[in-house]
């Protein structure tokens, strides 16, 4: 077997990903996909592939990793400082703006990731292979301080003027990888999972004080003030939704414009109209302990029943994406998850307990941060008819009606979610 000498990519790529994926595994595949006879003082590009599982180990351990928030030390013998790094190493840390092209792994791509390391940039470009090419962004996991017990995982990407984006059950923060990416071009993108989701912090306590819409907000109000974020665009759908109006209610100077799908006030006792009423069961076998017993824990039963809402809430042109769905199973399925993620509909958070105890404000306590309002026709729990009284909540609001579009606003729609908060930049 003839091995040509190592060039300057093999080498960096050896020395960066070598400690943290398995430097055997990869600097053998760069080797081995390295031209016979190159020259040595070339830069030669190579492609390696590697399972899914390596990228979600290195996701795991570099979200565990402790940062210097400062300089340690005041010459580089250590390395190279923070302060002069510049932005063109920093996108896989997924703080700067990068090319659309450029971006971290798409955790869930079951069959592997090609990965190119342009060594010239020390970037890594990735591309999941069922994608054709198609590059999606997604910045590495970051922890917040703990807010009254809980962390927030939250990825972070882009520059100028902060957007961020709340998901909603049963998604986690991945539900805006497609749209995070065209915002991050023209913002300072944060994403985070909500208290008791994806990697953020769950706990066992009163749903109330810390699953309620006043409780998750308290969590991304602590995230803003920690990062220093003040009138950011927040979007939002679902629990998404409620979160990010509950924020502009509580810290107005924290919101510029808000740009959400529903649930939005307004529909009442409406939700006990009797084809409402039959939409809305989940709510009532979320509060029960035969919940958890039948599902928390239970991977294969938690794919039944997710599947279900991906596909019953979706728009009709809508497939539920496998892919995906292996990884909400995944995020979902580790003991003491999902029943965590039922902490909203055992607070007053519940869309029932809600709409029903739903009071019209006078018009000096409506809201008034400027509002876009995103409603889906497609959307089983949320008919748009229950948007006949926005005004009597929101001083200042845009009404757009989505045609053929479901429940999961940011994923069937993802331009148009773009476009809204595009313009609420502006």
């Amino acid at each position: 077997m003839s091995i040509s000498s190592p060039t300057r990519c093999s080498l960096l790529a050896g020395s960066a990903f070598g400690s943290a994926i398995g430097a055997t595994r990869l600097a053998s595949a760069a080797l081995a996909e390295t031209p016979v006879g190159a020259k040595a003082s070339g830069i030669q590009p190579f492609t390696t592939h590697f399972p899914a599982s390596d990228p979600v180990h290195l996701h795991h351990r570099i979200a565990a990793t402790s940062l210097p928030e400062r300089e340690t030390v005041v010459d580089d013998w250590q390395g190279v400082q923070i302060a002069t790094a510049t932005p063109k190493s920093a996108p896989r840390f997924g703080r700067y703006p990068a090319r659309r092209e450029e971006g971290a792994w798409q955790l869930w791509e079951p069959r592997g990731i090609s990965t190119v390391l342009d060594a010239a940039d020390t970037r890594v470009l990735s591309t999941p292979p069922s994608h054709s090419g198609k590059f999606s962004w997604r910045g590495l996991m970051n922890y917040s301080a703990p807010a009254e017990g809980f962390r927030i995982a939250y990825d972070r990407m882009g520059s100028r003027k902060p957007v961020v984006l709340l998901h909603g059950w049963p998604g986690d923060r991945t539900d805006y990888n497609a749209l995070a990416p065209i915002l991050a071009q023209h913002a300072d993108v944060i994403v985070p999972a909500l208290r008791g989701f994806g990697q953020s912090d769950k706990h066992l306590v009163e749903p109330e004080t810390v699953y309620s819409a006043p409780g998750q907000a308290k969590g991304v109000i602590a995230l803003m003030d920690e990062l220093g974020l003040k009138s950011a665009v927040l979007g939002g759908y679902d629990v998404g939704s409620l979160t990010a109006q509950t924020v502009a209610s509580m810290r107005p100077d924290l919101v510029s414009a808000l740009v959400v799908s529903p649930p939005l006030p307004g529909a009442g006792s409406r939700i006990l109209d009797l084809k409402e009423a039959k939409e809305f069961w989940y709510t009532t076998f979320h509060q029960q302990k035969v919940a958890e017993e039948l599902l928390d824990g239970k991977p294969e039963a938690i794919r039944a029943y997710l599947r279900h809402f991906w596909s019953h809430w979706s728009g009709p042109k809508y497939v539920v994406d496998e892919q995906r769905l292996n990884h909400l199973v995944e995020v979902y399925s580790p003991k003491g998850a999902f029943t965590a993620s039922l902490g909203w509909y055992r607070s007053s958070g519940n869309p029932v307990t809600a709409y029903t105890q739903e009071v019209r404000p006078a018009a000096k306590d409506r809201l008034t941060t400027p509002t876009t309002v995103l409603w889906q026709e497609c959307d089983p729990i949320f008919p748009q008819h229950w948007s006949d009284h926005l005004d009597q909540f929101f001083t200042d609001f845009e009404l757009e009606y989505l045609p053929g579009v479901g429940h999961y606003t940011p994923i069937e729609a993802t331009e148009t979610f773009a476009k809204a908060i595009l313009r609420r930049l502006e």
